[in-house]
């Protein structure tokens, strides 16, 4: 089975996550989009990098990437499908996933959850997003959401993006 790999940074941040929280979910995703014939025959290993910022620093990476000047929670770029990648050799990086824990944190907070669950969760959706799911058309969303779902190993965060996400339209 090709290798994906994680790179992780946290900068200053003081947070008691670590790359071991987030590496059994890359490992999960990657056997369960494996199962997605025309996904795995792309899927040949690589590095995915992992940055856990503040929301002074993804608002910098959503202004420049995504044109919102504001910030968001998670920002998944990818290059999985690019023929050359962006960082002059880095011919492995498959993507860049940043976290704001500033807005994870408040997240966590209204879901219910540890701080540490909040991120996870927006891993799998920045590494779903990374190897080209989306969730823009409904039918899209339900399958990128199901996928979330199996990645997890449960549905209780179902509801609430569900609901975010009505809430955004």
């Amino acid at each position: 089975m090709p290798k994906y790999t994680l790179e992780f940074s946290k900068g200053k941040l003081t947070t008691r996550a670590g790359s071991s929280d987030f590496e059994k979910f890359l490992e999960k995703a990657v056997r369960v989009l494996k199962l997605q014939k025309a996904l795995a025959k792309k899927m040949t290993g690589g590095v995915l990098q992992l940055m856990l910022v503040t929301d002074a620093n993804i608002k910098k990476y959503n202004r420049e990437y995504r044109g919102m000047n504001k910030p968001t929670d998670v920002i998944s770029l990818s290059y999985f499908d690019e023929p050359h990648f962006p960082d002059g050799g880095r011919e492995n990086l498959i993507g860049e996933i940043v976290i704001s824990v500033d807005t994870a944190k408040k997240q966590a907070k209204e879901h219910g959850k540890t701080v540490l669950e909040e991120m996870q969760f927006l891993f799998v959706h920045g590494v779903l997003h990374v190897f080209g799911y989306d969730h823009e058309i409904p039918e899209e969303r339900k399958f990128m959401f199901d996928l979330q779902d199996k990645i997890i190993g449960n549905k209780s965060w179902r509801p609430m993006i569900e609901k975010a996400y009505d809430e955004l339209r």
